[in-house]
């Protein structure tokens, strides 16, 4: 059972039930003044037995304030039971809306942002980071170490993280425990302000680099001896990004356009991506357009293994995050001129990496003439046409 459904929180509104079935309010011409005056105002809200996503939905209705939920899919699938968290009851009184949507989020390693017409649920970076979905109790650790402030007059660093924090914490640095940092970096990170133990954690991560760059960090609970531990580890950006690639999900894609697809794999492990330009283009349309793709229990870079056998597009991962490219195979087949015969004349056409056609005409054959050839072979349909140099044999 969630450790949430203990949790009172203290909010705004009216007591009120919620149907799953609702839906956030759509977008309206909303000042965003109006926006900033109502999270100033006061009310009182109470609600019992909802889920996360519910009670979002009650509030942007009560509030008379949409509540986008659209950026905070990355960070609900790192939540254990996703937008569907359960809470037990809600009950916020005397504090205004941008007080009782702050202790909301705060249990779950959310936050928000107050856009034009509209309130922006969001991951907090260090929910977002995780490599994987957390369990219950590691949601909770991960909170006590947004919500612990430090000693700064006291440079045992590792000790004061876990007797403040109430947490038996380990601290590996590629792969080597640590049991006591140096001075010095104890001293740099101590004299930069961490607001909490996880701040001084990215301050410390930063000093340590691996191949150039900065390290980041991340942690997981570990079970020994029937003890629970929480391993705070520090890696290089590459390896996280391969162990966010490593995390198993369930995927179902029917008829829809492979970039899609891409951007839903790189928004469930949290990474960045990025496209070569053109490169979608190359992509043969009856997949680019309508791909299918099905998985149980599959890592996110068997997936992308799979649309690179599908497509013949390609990626590249490192501290970036994923960049997908067209492989070279898929250049020379795209590219390649192609002849088209037509009567007693040849047409020679070369497909640009970008997907634009461009003719090569024989001295002996008028521009005018080609323009107008071209018109009719490819008819009504230039996709139809594409397809049918791509399908010609390379000259």
């Amino acid at each position: 059972m969630s450790p949430f459904k203990d949790k009172k929180f203290s909010l705004i509104g009216v007591c009120l039930c919620f149907l799953a079935s609702a839906t956030l309010l759509a977008d309206d011409d909303i000042d965003a003044d109006l926006v900033q005056a109502v999270l100033a105002d006061q009310a009182t809200y109470r609600a019992n037995n909802v889920t996360l996503e519910n009670v979002f939905i009650g509030m942007s209705q009560r509030m008379g304030v949409k509540i986008d939920l659209k950026q905070a899919v990355p960070a609900f699938a790192q939540l254990p039971q996703g937008r569907l968290m359960e809470i037990e009851s809600l009950q916020f009184d005397g504090l205004t809306w941008r007080q009782a949507l702050n202790n909301l989020l705060k249990p779950f390693a959310l936050t928000h942002q107050e856009g034009e017409d509209s309130i922006i649920i969001l991951g907090t970076p260090e929910l977002l980071r995780q490599p994987r979905r957390l369990t219950l109790s590691e949601l909770d650790a991960l909170v006590q170490l947004q919500n612990t402030s430090l000693d700064f007059s006291d440079d045992k660093l590792v000790d004061q993280m876990q007797q403040r924090s109430g947490l038996k914490l380990r601290l590996y640095v590629h792969n080597k425990g640590v049991k006591r940092i140096d001075r010095e970096d104890v001293r740099r990170v101590l004299d930069a302000g961490p607001e909490n133990i996880c701040q001084a954690l990215d301050f410390y991560s930063k000093r340590i680099y691996r191949r150039g760059e900065p390290s980041v960090w991340f942690f997981k609970e570990v079970i020994e001896n029937n003890e629970a531990f929480i391993d705070i580890r520090i890696v290089s950006k590459e390896e996280m990004i391969t162990l966010k690639l490593d995390q198993r999900i369930d995927i179902q894609f029917n008829g829809i356009p492979v970039k899609n697809v891409l951007l839903r794999l790189a928004q469930r492990a949290a990474v960045d991506i990025r496209f070569e330009p053109g490169c979608i283009a190359l992509v043969d349309p009856a997949i680019r357009d309508h791909m299918t793709l099905s998985m149980q229990s599959g890592s996110i870079k068997e997936a992308l293994e799979l649309i690179v056998g599908m497509t013949g597009l390609t990626y590249h991962f490192n501290y970036d995050g994923l960049l997908i490219l067209a492989s070279e195979n898929l250049k020379k087949m795209a590219t390649a001129p192609r002849t088209v015969s037509s009567g007693d004349k040849s047409y020679v056409f070369l497909m640009e990496s970008g997907g634009m056609i461009m003719p090569i005409w024989p001295e002996d054959i008028p521009e005018k003439e080609l323009l107008e050839k071209i018109k009719e072979l490819r008819g009504k349909n230039l996709e139809i046409f594409k397809q049918m140099l791509r399908d010609l044999p390379i000259n």
